[in-house]
């Protein structure tokens, strides 16, 4: 009885709104989702190219002015932001340890990922998902993004006025996805974001994340 009113509780007060924000090379790519109450969930999807100046690519000061315009433009300051990074930009692994306990899994993750990666753990930003559970023992997606990349990508969400609830990967915001459309397929499935400059791709099978990657062959490479 305590489980179901609890259950009850945190379905009532979550809330039904979210704005899920992908920055990209070029473009900036916004989803706002709000929960139906009697009928069907929303979906809106907003797309906003880069300004490019003279230099290679958008300066951070520009992305940030472009965001806090389309923010205010849309009404979107207030609503819980999750924030997907880009996969390409840190080290990611998929680690098997012989625990199901989540604590457990936690207290080994530093000690299993120090030798797989070429930076030191006080060097990065270091987290992990559980994705399966069987026989005693756990799959885990390990990532671990440099400080430093992490520390510039917070600094132009504030200077945007953009204070995120969750940062995602964005292979994992396809991964996702993929639960909230296609529940109930136990298919194996390649799912793949082709953007700009790089694509990310995730290997499902029985419904199970199996494999993400990312690499440096997209659309601008496959127009030339």
């Amino acid at each position: 009885m305590l489980a179901r009113f609890t259950q009850k509780i945190a379905q009532t007060f979550r809330p039904r709104s979210y704005v899920g924000l992908d920055i990209g090379n070029t473009t900036v790519r916004i989803t706002r989702f709000r929960r139906g109450l009697t009928g069907p969930d929303e979906i809106v999807s907003l797309h906003q190219k880069l300004v490019v100046g003279d230099t290679v690519g958008p300066s951070s000061d520009a992305v940030a002015q472009q965001l806090r315009v389309l923010f205010q433009e849309h009404a979107l300051h207030g609503v819980p932001v999750v924030v997907a990074m880009q996969t390409h930009w840190l080290f990611s692994r998929i680690l098997t340890v012989p625990f199901t306990d989540p604590k457990k899994v936690a207290q080994v993750i530093p000690y299993e990922t120090e030798e797989l990666i070429p930076l030191g753990l006080d060097e990065v930003v270091l987290d992990h998902t559980i994705i399966d559970t069987r026989e005693g023992e756990s799959t885990v997606l390990v990532a671990a993004v440099p400080r430093d990349r992490m520390a510039r990508h917070l600094e132009l969400l504030a200077e945007a006025g953009v204070d995120p609830v969750l940062i995602d990967l964005d292979s994992l915001s396809l991964f996702h996805f993929y639960q909230y459309a296609l529940m109930e397929s136990a298919q194996d499935i390649v799912l793949l974001d082709i953007g700009a400059s790089t694509s990310t791709m995730c290997l499902v099978s029985g419904g199970k994340l199996r494999a993400i990657r990312s690499f440096m062959i997209a659309g601008e490479a496959l127009t030339r």
